[in-house]
This record gives structure tokens, sequence and C-alpha cells, in this order.
């Protein structure tokens, strides 16, 4: 199931005039195809085709120009999920992207702490955390686009957000 809202303006005749914002939330997707999230699934952990169905996700974005800017992205299964760091973009025009995302395997960390309660004392869920880096042409490969990178400080909204997850079993919440 697929919500999606735009609004845009532009003056006639002039392409690059087009601005505005946009929202698309995706439930129970199979982002298997979608060749960057599925890369980046397998890269976590997550190497069967299965795990990527039943995924929800949520997009929200300006656009200014050919620049679309990542205001809040997040795509969540049972198994994993991916935040977009505020701020990526993606150009249209030069077909390019340039975002950092942070994933996680929900799945492992969940079920560990269901079977060990007090392991939530000593067990900090953020160090099953990746950061990567998207950027190239939106035609290379993932390989060549997604690069492992350094994990900095995670900011308070992004690992809100990756403990509703686990707590929620992999449901997109509506935060």
């Amino acid at each position: 199931t697929a919500e999606v809202e735009f609004s845009f303006r532009a003056r006639s005749g002039e392409s690059d005039s087009l601005n505005g914002h946009g929202y698309i939330q995706l439930k129970d997707s199979d982002l298997y195809s979608a060749p960057v999230t599925s890369y980046i699934f397998t890269t976590i952990g997550l190497k069967d085709q299965h795990l990527t169905r039943m995924t929800d996700g949520v997009c929200v974005f300006t656009k200014t120009g050919p620049v679309i800017n990542i205001k809040k992205a997040q795509a969540t299964s049972q198994y994993g999920a991916i935040v977009v760091e505020p701020g990526g973009t993606i150009d249209l025009e030069k077909n390019w992207i340039d975002v950092y995302v942070i994933a996680m395997p929900v799945r492992t960390i969940g079920d560990l702490l269901e079977k060990m309660p007090f392991m939530s004392i000593i067990t900090n869920p953020m160090d099953k955390l990746t950061r990567f880096r998207v950027e190239g042409s939106v035609s290379d490969p993932p390989r060549k686009l997604v690069k492992k990178q350094a994990l900095r400080d995670v900011a308070a909204g992004t690992a809100t957000f990756f403990k509703e997850v686990i707590n929620a079993g992999g449901e997109l919440t509506d935060t």
C-alpha cells in the first residue's frame, strides 16, 4: 500500500523552477527489488530475500529545482531498520545521490532482549548500528554506491526511532 502527497509550484515552461515538498508512505512493501535498500539489509546480515518483505517506509522531502532534499526517510521490517539522516540529497539533473544511512538488524536485538531481560542493563542496542554513505550516480551498482562509514554520535531522534522499532517488532510507528 502506498500513500503519496506532493505540493509543487513552477513557472510555466521552466522545469528547473519546480519547487515544493512531498511525502511518500509505504506499508507492507517488498523492498528487495530496491537495489540499494536490499544491499544495505544484506550488509547488516539480512541475506534472505524474504526478510525485506512486509517493509514499512516513509520519506518526507523538499524539492528545489532539480535537487530533492531528504527531511526524513525510514524503512523498517520485523528484521531490520534503515534511517536516512536528514540533509541527504538527490540531484535529478546530474542523477547523483548523496545520503548517509544508519541501519540495524531489529530481530537479532529484539530476540536477545526478549530471551534475557537482564541483558538490557548491559547490552546497548545502539552497538548494532551501522552507518553507510550512499554516494554516486544513481545508475551505479549498489556495491559502488554504498560504503560503510564510522558511526559518529547518533542523534537522539535516530536513537529513539531505533528503540521504538525494536519495541514495535519492526513496525513503523507514527513518529
